[in-house]
């Protein structure tokens, strides 16, 4: 396992997580169910929007496309099925997240067009792993797809 990252460390003490990992992970505690739906017209969801293409979402993939979404009153991810976990104190600044340290780069998989949640840098694809109270995020080594 890689050891933890700058980038990664960033946004560990930008959501003000109570304990540091100590794998390249974050985790986020359950704060309750979401409705998870992908309505781009809610304003309390960040909307991302492709700087090269009309294409905007608030859905948002990672490298095996589970999917999340960034309210904005509860500071919160939103997994898939609806559960909301708490992140703490973040910012969504264009298609940045945090401090800078996340961004959400587009690409193109089967002939749709797609958000993926990155690193800034190096610009690599992250995972989720979820339990119904904690929710991991992880660095791998996948770009977003350019069909």
């Amino acid at each position: 396992m890689r050891s933890l990252s700058p980038r990664i460390l960033g946004f560990v003490v930008v959501f003000g997580l109570l304990s540091l990992p100590t794998a390249c992970s974050l985790f986020f505690q359950s704060g309750g169910d979401g409705d998870g739906n992908d309505n781009v017209s809610d304003p309390d969801l960040v909307l991302f929007t492709d700087p090269d293409s009309d294409f905007s979402t608030t859905v948002v993939h990672d490298v095996d496309t589970d999917t999340v979404q960034f309210s904005i009153s509860g500071k919160s991810i939103i997994y898939q099925d609806g559960t909301e976990y708490q992140a703490g104190s973040w910012t969504a600044e264009g298609n940045f997240l945090s401090d800078g340290s996340f961004q959400i780069r587009f690409g193109t998989e089967g002939g749709e067009r797609k958000a993926y949640f990155t690193e800034t840098a190096p610009g690599t694809i992250c995972n989720f792993t979820v339990t119904p109270d904690l929710f991991q995020v992880s660095p791998t080594t996948v770009f977003p797809p350019q069909e």
